[in-house]
């Protein structure tokens, strides 16, 4: 991909991203602010366009590895370019992938052989039941904003797969869902440990659960 443009933050990590694609938005940055994660944990980051989460955690916290997994192939491209840019590729990898199918991808490629399994799981998904409000006319952004290829509950289900037993998921949603997020956490094994409400145009939730068990 070559439309692209170099964003550059105020603690100095360049992001490229699309001119006219998808583009991060603050509840990325909102919800890498809430993560915790120990220097010798692993992070999966699900829905990961251009790497963001990854890379804005990896600049204020340590953590052992990363792997981001983002369905549409110039995004993963963006965010492989990203990690080069940021010093990060040691420790960051970017793998194209659906989240609906975790089960196919060969993870010994970039994780530990000692387990394909991880310590927390992000994600920052569509929001957006399909038919709900207008589809832009570009297939990146309806692919991001809707819920065209990833449903709320395949996203926790995928969390679920990968995630080690006592790991924590870290999601953001719109307010309006949270009802619709604790019930579908709650019958997936997980508990809500932190939940935090942030006030906005459009109200935004960001929480951290812990897998507890089997649903």
């Amino acid at each position: 991909m070559n439309d692209w443009d170099l964003t550059i933050l105020d603690d100095g990590l360049r992001i490229a991203q699309p001119r006219s694609g998808y583009r991060f938005s603050e509840d990325s940055v909102t919800l890498a602010n809430f993560i915790t994660i120990g220097s010798s944990e692993c992070l999966l980051d699900l829905c990961s366009g251009v790497g963001v989460i990854p890379l804005l955690l990896r600049n204020r916290l340590s953590f052992r590895t990363a792997v981001g997994i983002e369905r549409d192939p110039d995004l993963v491209g963006l965010a492989r370019l990203n990690v080069q840019l940021n010093g990060f590729g040691d420790q960051i990898q970017m793998v194209q992938g659906d989240v609906r199918k975790l089960a196919d991808i060969n993870w010994g490629d970039f994780v530990s052989p000692q387990s394909d399994h991880f310590d927390v799981v992000s994600a920052n998904p569509p929001y957006w039941p399909i038919e709900a409000g207008r589809l832009s006319p570009n297939a990146q952004k309806t692919s991001a904003r809707h819920e065209v290829h990833l449903t709320l509950s395949e996203l926790i289900d995928a969390s679920r797969l990968k995630l080690k037993p006592g790991g924590r998921f870290y999601l953001v949603q719109p307010g309006f869902r949270e009802r619709l997020v604790r019930k579908q956490l709650q019958a997936t094994g997980y508990r809500i440990c932190r939940l935090q409400s942030i006030e906005r145009k459009t109200p935004l939730l960001v929480l951290e659960a812990q897998l507890i068990g089997k649903a």
